[in-house]
């Protein structure tokens, strides 16, 4: 039950020795990014985010926990924020294993995947998904689970892509994790509806971070569920904040332009679609929305809304400019 520098040598250089002859068909192949499941990464996610630090787990923090447990001594008395007592006994071997693998593979990061091993070999058995894209078939079926309005939902993700059509290039949002994010956040922006009107952004990032959603992580869908909760009213700029996906400034401009959307189909109505708005992203924090030319005066309640939200804006030191 003790925990020395000298345990963990000899733990990481025995797992060391069991990855080693595999790691060159790995790296041969190479990879984008690399997902953790269930187990120690879901332990490691926990105390990640219980200590306050960014949700990717980083060589220099898996070094910093294990020199904490060194320093604590022994399994009996491990006391690590976000740890849960049933992990006790198999954290230390948990770390030597990722070092090892973190060594071998050159892993810079890795991240929470939303399931574990056992789901991955469920979606395997039921058939081949390669004609389809799993994050669009997840949104769908959340659209058909809670009764939303797909024409409504389609109308906002129209003006929404539109608008960042507009402003992708001026504001650097070609990402494109960042932009399926934003799609999905449009297409789900009336989720909250089906609790009650009042708190549906809130009610919508609650549905989203607890229920499963194949094809996103745990870090996606907590930047879905902070583009919905800003989807209207006051900014929830601390949910901004708290996602790793994006920036936090790249988030905010995502939100701005979904909440835009949100409000140009607050009518319902094929009436005011896709081109009919115009957007302009003068400089880093300046949005500036025109009407096309050849549409008629916008709806009154539309016009309320767009000059409200130019008020909210400005008091986060944002500026929104309405030329209506």
């Amino acid at each position: 039950g003790l925990i020395t520098q000298e345990k963990y040598d000899e733990a990481i250089e025995a797992a060391i020795a069991v990855i080693a002859p595999y790691a060159q068909e790995y790296l041969h192949y190479g990879f984008d990014c690399c997902l953790g499941a269930s187990g120690t990464v879901q332990a490691l996610h926990e105390m990640v985010v219980a200590g306050g630090y960014n949700e990717r787990v980083t060589p220099d923090y898996l070094k910093k926990l294990k020199n904490e447990t060194i320093r604590q001594g022994s399994i009996a008395s491990l006391c690590i924020p976000g740890l849960t007592p049933e992990r006790l006994a198999v954290l230390p071997g948990g770390l030597a294993i990722l070092s090892a693998i973190y060594h071998v593979l050159n892993v810079r990061e890795i991240s929470l995947a939303g399931g574990a091993l056992r789901e991955g070999i469920i979606y395997s058995l039921l058939g081949d998904f390669s004609s389809g894209n799993t994050k669009v078939r997840t949104v769908d079926s959340v659209i058909a689970r809670y009764q939303m309005d797909r024409e409504q939902a389609q109308r906002i993700m129209t003006v929404a892509m539109s608008a960042l059509g507009d402003v992708r290039d001026s504001w650097g949002l070609s990402d494109p994790n960042a932009v399926s994010l934003y799609k999905a956040a449009a297409l789900l922006s009336e989720l909250g509806l089906c609790i009650e009107y009042r708190r549906a952004p809130q009610h919508a990032a609650y549905i989203i971070n607890n229920i499963d959603m194949p094809g996103f992580n745990v870090d996606q869908k907590r930047l879905l569920a902070a583009l919905l909760c800003n989807e209207r009213d006051a900014f929830n700029t601390e949910a901004l904040r708290q996602q790793s996906v994006v920036s936090y400034e790249t988030a905010c401009k995502l939100a701005r332009l979904l909440r835009i959307a949100f409000i140009i189909c607050v009518g319902r109505t094929d009436l005011v679609l896709g081109q009919c708005f115009r957007f302009q992203a003068e400089e880093p924090n300046l949005l500036i929305v025109t009407p096309d030319k050849d549409l008629k005066a916008p709806h009154y309640l539309v016009t309320s809304l767009l000059r409200e939200e130019a008020e909210i804006e400005r008091s986060l030191g944002w500026e929104l400019e309405v030329r209506l």
